[in-house]
């Protein structure tokens, strides 16, 4: 039952890759930043006076667990899947994308920490996080399912960094 599923799964990445060509642009280093943005403004915030959700020890632990369960389960998971990086023959770390999942832990704890404040702004951590998944694409990092994974784990260790930080 699987198999179909992963045939589709390839097809859909294989044709994402095809519409991403990539460029000069492939050698900027703007996704490594922006994986940090979203988690670099709540410190701001919190550093700048600006009240958020949790204090900045809080929120320091917040996202220390958050990356912590993070990488428990992206470096595993890298190593059993094995999957070759859609710009390298020789790389098999593909799935899922880490630079994805942290952009989005960011912006997940961005939105708690800000939404009762400044709801629109709790939001903008989401833009940078899909524009960090869209470079990991045009530069041909990663196929469109690793950057979906890594979303979703970069979210669910958001959830999970919260509920264990009470």
């Amino acid at each position: 039952m699987a198999n179909p599923i992963l045939k589709k799964v390839r097809k859909i990445d294989n044709t994402v890759k095809q519409n991403f060509r990539a460029t000069s642009f492939s050698s900027s280093k703007l996704d490594g930043f922006f994986k940090w943005l979203p988690i670099m403004s709540v410190f701001a915030f919190d550093l700048g006076g600006i009240r958020t959700r949790d204090n900045f020890k809080k929120t320091v632990k917040i996202v220390c667990i958050g990356e912590s369960v993070l990488n428990g389960i992206i470096l595993p998971l890298k190593k059993v899947t094995h999957r070759r990086r859609p710009d390298d023959f020789f790389k098999f770390n593909s799935f899922p994308s880490g630079h994805t999942a942290t952009s989005f832990l960011g912006a997940e704890i961005l939105h708690d920490e800000t939404k009762q404040i400044a709801p629109i702004l709790s939001l903008s951590g989401y833009a940078i996080a899909i524009t960090t998944a869209t470079l990991r694409l045009y530069k041909r990092k990663h196929w469109l399912s690793d950057v979906i994974a890594g979303a979703t784990i970069g979210i669910i260790s958001a959830r999970v960094a919260y509920r264990l930080s009470k």
